[in-house]
């Protein structure tokens, strides 16, 4: 039976081969078809009525005729029909949904692989453009928050807001005021527009509501048709209510929410809708239903953009807002007409239309990801501006741009999402009155009439009361360098809402706060170079949160400070009278400024800020300067090489070329070894007289040492009866290696006994006194070894616990140099960038780290006994294959990746409503390059 069905109903579509298998199986089971033969008749019976009316409608009604017999085989009949087109229906419209999700899906994907496409393409040309104006950096990074994420684990994370794409506090509360199906609390909408020429109908398909639907696909827009270019004077108010006029360009449309109740608000989205940018020329609000007058919003600046805008503003209560936008582009369009059409006054009127069904019918406003090109306009704009700059600053020759091929693809992809909607309708339009009518003659010319075309509308509006967390962090990913960085930069792109208060029209309570980390818990505070003082013109901080301690009412500043005093100290945005505080400029490699509280401005409840200059130190880091190598735990250990009989490291090994680069005082030995040249000889005659700082063997410190010493003569040992040198005014010992030379830091040391500890010397007191920088450092073990050698002599004092000084201890002293917290002196004078063993024997290094040309290998089988290697970078290439042969590989790294903290703050004591909006980082490195 199964069989003999599907042979006879399959030439028909699967929906009616679907109903007809039901309703025969349906029969069966209630008993009316019991047969084999009974189940073929019906079949055939069913399939011959669907046959004569393929891909139509079956249902052919039996009506009941008046006063008689009621049949009951019509009636079956004409309910098995209704059964079969309705199963029919349903089946196809669930075939269609199952299409249209599957499309959907595929359609999602492409647009997510073309998005990122495009943003990377977005992204290299700014990089690339960047890399040019900035020549003096070898690398940069963008973060922008198109495709950035947040990687922080730290709790709360600050968010990328999905629809303005900017970085900021997270949102704990959030209270939409003008959602349309709030029962009690509702919102009306409706506009107002201003220009000369004809407005289409686009509300009928479009309403208003559609900009507050909470769907990107639906929007609210209008079409203006214009005899030429409108241009006019638009009213606005300011703050305090006074009226002035600005002169706009295009047509100008008013919308309006006019709320049931008064509503608190702090935060307003807009994205408009249009084939060019749209200018937002206003957003304002009424405090009640009887004011007068529309008070804009404080955050809001003027802006043309076809992207998210967002306004976050301190808490107002509103009755209604309004949100005036404008449209400066527009579409000259010429129509040829016969000459008596002109005349007809219904004529553009029929093409406004045509043009409004063209803009519902496209696709270019309802796909997803043209509304995602559309809203990168913003990028690509400061893109094509960046590259201006670039050709116009630099002699690049455009016929040689290998970076940039990829330009012209965003120009070609993103210009299509700009083509002309052309009015094709338009020509049916013309045909059809070009026809002769009564009013038209034969002899009828066509004349060329221009008119100008508008469209701008909204998308999507969000009016909304948000609160944040007070606190928000951010961590960018693991940026890798190609080689150890010895130098960072950074620029931010952020805004904050601005304050007026009885001190200042710029006050800010909100702030940011950024670090660089560079692996390992080596973190370092910074401050974006571009954000500088309004007066000054030098990298300064705004309304900075300082913590004071409640015992001493001391705080200090996050970053250096380029002046000891700063611009301003606030209390809850107050400005605090000098007279009140105290300020010092703190010494070391971050010169931070010391404030103390002096007077009653002192509150442990208040929230404290301080605006001041940032020292050099702080925005552009010196790597180098900062941090110091480090040695690997343990060695990193290969039992293989590769193809090129190399072996890649996990980090950059550190190169320290202030050793390489001091001429004069490091010499290079065949291998790529160097060794310190001393012109003087060291000094060890007579003893020492010092107090040394004592350790146990665990680690604590038993004794606090001096940082004086003096030479004295001689008691026992070698230098019995000796006297010692002179050192202040002694010829022999140069007074000049106190300091730096080819800034490389130079000075004396001295170690005492056979220590392998060396103590920097500050200075040269008098002919037999020294002072230290810090004090000599021993242990007790090495007081009592050292007291055996002359009892009574050496030391003076106890021994267990160690407590005392050395009266006549055997010394040396000498120049040396003092570089990433290595001292190269007296016995330690050869500085070995890396260390490599093969099979237990150490390789040769004949890296030439001056040149980079690297000489060429002078063996090259794997039975030769000698191992040479070059280093490039992460990667070490042998001479010969060592697969098999166990390489050791030790060395000091300092970079291990960058990474982006950031910290946002809302810097007030209760309802955080205002949140820092972060629109880009960008991150300029310098590395040793290796």
């Amino acid at each position: 039976m199964a069989n003999f069905l599907d042979k006879i109903i399959s030439v028909l579509p699967d929906s009616q081969k679907a109903a007809i298998k039901s309703l025969i199986a349906t029969k069966v089971a209630i008993g009316e078809l019991s047969s084999i033969r009974a189940r073929q008749q019906e079949s055939l019976a069913l399939y011959n009525r669907v046959k004569s009316k393929l891909n139509n409608i079956l249902l052919n009604p039996k009506y009941a005729v008046k006063d008689a017999k009621i049949s009951s085989a019509d009636i079956n009949s004409n309910l098995e029909e209704i059964y079969l087109d309705l199963n029919s229906l349903y089946s196809t419209i669930a075939s269609f949904s199952g299409i249209e999700k599957s499309q959907n899906v595929v359609l999602d994907g492409e647009y997510q692989k073309s998005r990122a496409v495009i943003e990377k393409l977005i992204n290299d040309v700014k990089v690339y453009s960047l890399k040019k104006r900035h020549p003096e950096f070898n690398e940069v990074k963008l973060v922008d928050f198109n495709s950035s994420t947040n990687t922080t684990s730290k709790i709360p994370s600050a968010v990328v807001n999905p629809e303005t794409r900017l970085l900021q506090l997270y949102p704990f509360y959030t209270n939409r005021t003008h959602i349309l199906n709030r029962t009690t609390r509702n919102t009306k909408i409706y506009t107002k527009t201003y220009s000369q020429g004809l407005k289409g109908d686009l509300a009928a398909s479009f309403p208003v509501e559609n900009m507050v639907d909470q769907k990107s696909n639906t929007f609210w827009g209008t079409i203006i048709l214009s005899d030429a270019p409108v241009s006019q004077v638009y009213s606005k108010n300011t703050s305090t209510g006074d009226e002035y006029q600005i002169a706009v360009d295009g047509p100008v449309v008013e919308i309006y929410f006019k709320f049931s109740h008064t509503e608190k608000i702090n935060n307003i989205k807009i994205l408009p809708f249009s084939e060019f940018p749209v200018k937002i020329i206003d957003v304002a609000y009424k405090a009640t239903t009887s004011s007068q007058i529309h008070i804009p919003v404080s955050d809001f600046e003027e802006t043309s953009t076809l992207d998210w805008v967002e306004l976050n503003f301190p808490p107002v209560l509103a009755s209604e807002v309004k949100i005036t936008i404008a449209q400066e582009n527009y579409k000259k369009i010429a129509y040829l007409l016969p000459k008596s059409a002109v005349v007809n006054t219904d004529l553009f009127q029929r093409i406004l239309k045509l043009k409004a069904s063209k803009v519902i019918g496209t696709s270019i406003f309802d796909s997803d990801f043209s509304l995602y090109l559309l809203s990168t306009i913003s990028s690509y704009e400061s893109a094509v501006d960046s590259l201006e700059k670039l050709l116009t600053d630099y002699p690049v020759d455009s016929t040689i741009q290998p970076n940039l091929e990829y330009y012209d693809d965003i120009v070609d992809l993103i210009s299509k999402t700009y083509a002309e909607l052309s009015p094709t309708e338009v020509k049916d339009v013309t045909n059809r009155l070009s026809s002769r009518e009564v009013n038209q003659q034969p002899s009828d010319a066509l004349i060329n009439l221009f008119k100008y075309e508008y469209l701008l509308g909204l998308r999507e509006v969000e009016i909304n009361y948000q609160l944040y967390y007070p606190t928000s962090y951010y961590e960018s990913e693991e940026f890798l360098p190609n080689a150890t960085v010895s130098e960072i930069q950074l620029e931010v792109d952020e805004r904050h809402s601005l304050l007026t208060t009885s001190w200042q029209n710029d006050y800010k309570k909100t702030s940011t706060e950024w670090d660089i980390d560079l692996g390992a818990g080596r973190k370092i505070p910074i401050h974006p170079i571009n954000i500088v003082d309004n007066v000054d013109e030098i990298p300064a901080v705004t309304d900075e949160l300082i913590n004071f301690n409640i015992n001493t009412h001391k705080a200090y500043t996050r970053l250096g400070g380029y002046y000891s005093v700063p611009y301003r100290v606030k209390k809850n945005g107050e400005v605090i009278p000098p007279t009140e505080y105290s300020t010092v400029r703190t010494t070391g490699s971050v010169p931070k400024i010391e404030i103390t509280m002096t007077g009653d401005y002192f509150d442990v409840n208040s929230i404290y800020t301080i605006d001041y200059a940032v020292d050099p130190s702080s925005y552009n880091i010196d790597i180098l300067s900062k941090f110091t190598s480090e040695q690997l735990i343990s060695p990193e250990i290969f039992t293989e090489v590769g193809s090129d009989k190399e072996v890649i490291l996990s980090k950059f090994p550190f190169i320290n070329y202030s050793v390489i680069n001091l001429t004069g005082y490091f010499q290079k030995e065949d291998e790529s070894v160097w060794t310190f040249i001393k012109d003087q000889d060291d000094v060890y005659s007579g003893q020492l007289s010092i107090v040394p700082s004592i350790y146990d063997s665990a680690g604590n410190l038993l004794q606090t040492g001096s940082i004086t010493g003096s030479l004295v003569t001689g008691s026992w040992g070698d230098q019995s009866g000796i006297s010692p040198v002179t050192l202040s005014g002694n010829a022999d010992l140069s007074l000049s290696y106190f300091g730096d030379i080819n800034g490389v830091q130079f000075s004396y040391f001295l170690k005492i006994m056979d220590s392998n500890t060396y103590a920097e010397v500050e200075s040269f007191f008098d002919g037999d006194t020294l002072i230290l920088k810090d004090p000599i450092e021993v242990t007790q073990d090495q007081c009592q070894r050292w007291d055996s050698l002359a009892s009574g002599e050496v030391f003076s004092g106890t021994l267990s616990p160690a407590s005392g000084y050395f009266t006549n201890a055997n010394y040396t002293l000498g120049v040396g140099v003092k570089t990433d917290g290595q001292i190269y002196a007296l016995s330690n004078v050869k500085y070995n960038p890396m260390t490599v063993y093969v099979a237990g024997k150490e390789a040769k290094n004949i890296t030439d780290y001056v040149t980079l040309v690297h000489p060429a290998f002078s063996v090259g089988s794997n039975k030769d006994s000698d191992v040479e290697y070059i280093h490039a970078g992460k990667t070490l290439y042998f001479n010969q294959d060592l697969t098999g042969k166990e390489i050791r590989v030790y060395y000091n790294w300092l970079t291990e990746y960058v990474k982006i903290l950031g910290t946002l703050r809302f810097n007030g004591q209760v309802n955080p409503n205002l949140t820092p909006k972060v629109n880009e980082i960008r991150l300029f490195l310098n590395n040793l390059i290796i």
